[in-house]
């Protein structure tokens, strides 16, 4: 079998919180008619200035990979990680990132197996995940909160310290912003009661002291995770956090391969870490950052604010895994929240979201179909 063409899909996504934003899927042909599957995007989705690198990378990379094999999947992601030449960012980690999972696709096709069965197979065959809640106000996030507990969530989370755009604006909080914030996580804990888990999401935008002072604010409300309180590389200032807050830490959304999570784990800065596939080199490099994690007794929580595709190949991979403890999904996976339209109808079988859990889909490859039909107008035009 040998790769024969590389394509990408561009396919509008405003409602996923950024206008004139969109998704890109990536799909690998091969001369024996089995074609792999990948949603291509980088770290918090549906990035618009950066999706143009991505595209690029994939182009450049598509020269290599044509003609060659594609069950040699470690081979070839070491030489496409090795063409970055040196560091690489997050515009090339995505590119390689969705390259691999495609591949892995393809794989599972042509043995008629879910991936997860080539991992080692299912540790679990329904994943606990958590949606993100949403609203402009907090009487709109209790009335989301207690609408979300409605549908089966058991898990919600969200940023309530009103997130800068550039978090250099904004590191050090003041008394207004911190009470408003408590304010808020007290009325949506009120709402929804003690059973129901909050995460309270900090997108790494406070310094040391300030991330401290909200994380024993917080405590009181018991948080499941509060996530990068502090920017990631940062992994010293993170273990002084880490040390002061009675909630575990969350982190790793922006990190790449298991070289940028060995120092986390090894100092023992976070409890959870949130590899994102896109970005972490896809899903056997995450397999890898979970094996390592497991070392340190430390759960997975993937990051994955993103579409149908990527939620598929999240599953595979936490279904391997005996690490996994919840996965991030958007809200839009429920089909009574707004989404874009496509999302009805990319695949051919909806992903199955039932009391807070999501079915592994147990198909081969990634364990979904795509509806190629429909998604062909979308393909890019090179």
């Amino acid at each position: 079998m040998k790769i024969t063409a590389i394509k990408t899909y561009k396919l509008p996504a405003e409602e996923m919180g950024r206008a004139g934003a969109f998704a890109r899927l990536l799909k690998i042909e091969t001369d024996e008619g089995i074609s792999g599957w990948s949603e291509m995007n980088r770290g918090g989705g549906y990035q618009v200035r950066q999706a143009p690198i991505v595209y690029a990378a994939v182009q450049t990379l598509a020269t290599y990979l044509i003609g060659q094999d594609p069950f040699r999947i470690e081979y070839h992601w070491q030489n496409m990680f090795e063409r970055a030449r040196f560091s690489a960012g997050g515009e090339y980690m995505c590119a390689v990132s969705s390259l691999e999972m495609a591949l892995w696709d393809i794989m599972g096709k042509a043995l008629g197996t879910p991936i997860y069965n080539l991992f080692g197979g299912a540790c679990r065959d329904r994943l606990r995940v958590y949606g993100h809640l949403w609203g402009a106000s907090i009487e709109e996030k209790v009335d989301n909160a207690l609408r979300m507990v409605s549908w089966g969530y058991t898990a919600m989370k969200w940023d309530p310290f009103g997130h800068a755009p550039n978090p250099l604006d904004n590191p050090v909080i003041d008394l207004g912003r911190l009470k408003r914030a408590v304010a808020e996580v007290e009325a949506v804990r009120r709402a929804v009661g003690p059973d129901i888990d909050l995460c309270i999401e900090a997108h790494g935008a406070f310094n040391v002291n300030s991330a401290i002072r909200i994380g024993k604010a917080m405590e009181e409300f018991a948080p499941f995770f509060y996530e990068e309180p502090i920017p990631p590389p940062n992994v010293d200032a993170m273990v002084k956090v880490a040390h002061a807050v009675d909630i575990p830490i969350a982190a790793g959304e922006k990190l790449y391969t298991i070289h940028d999570f060995r120092e986390l784990l090894e100092k023992q800065a976070v409890e959870i870490i949130q590899p994102d596939l896109d970005l972490a080199g896809g899903l056997l490099a995450t397999r890898k950052i979970a094996a390592m994690a497991e070392a340190y007794l430390v759960p997975v929580q993937p990051h994955n604010p993103l579409g149908p595709v990527n939620t598929a190949a999240s599953a595979q991979l936490c279904a391997a895994i005996n690490n996994f403890v919840i996965l991030e999904t958007l809200t839009q996976l429920h089909p009574e929240r707004r989404r874009p339209d496509w999302w009805n109808w990319i695949l051919e079988e909806p992903l199955q979201l039932v009391d807070g859990y999501l079915q592994v889909p147990s198909g081969p490859g990634l364990g979904v179909v795509i509806n190629e039909e429909r998604l062909a107008p979308y393909q890019d035009q090179c």
